[in-house]
């Protein structure tokens, strides 16, 4: 399990969630574009509930390891659809691995 500390709080929730709701941050950051994305996190170490978290631009967030938290939570389809939004974003921000122009020659075609 990882816990998400952002500066109003913290949750507890599965490493893939959290693993994925850190990229999707960074790749929204990257974009000055901010998103909210709701997810499940442990309130207690028997209660499951679910928070939105609004994440990306000028929000701070970090994702630490906690260990004996018991159960791995799981939830594949928003997992799958955060790599996925973050993965289309990525795509339309970025110049491709073949581009040989220069930023001056970027900052002369502006």
């Amino acid at each position: 399990m990882k816990r998400i500390v952002m500066s109003f709080g913290d949750f507890l929730t599965g490493d893939d969630i959290a693993d994925a709701v850190s990229r999707y941050s960074l790749a929204l950051a990257k974009a000055h574009q901010t998103e909210i994305v709701e997810i499940p996190y442990r309130s207690t170490p028997s209660r499951v509930d679910r928070i939105e978290l609004r994440i990306g631009w000028l929000v701070d967030i970090g994702v630490v390891r906690h260990e004996n938290a018991g159960r791995e939570l799981l939830e594949p389809e928003t997992v799958q659809h955060l790599h996925a939004t973050t993965d289309s974003l990525e795509h339309v921000g970025s110049l491709g691995e073949g581009s040989s122009r220069s930023w001056t020659k970027w900052e002369y075609d502006l």
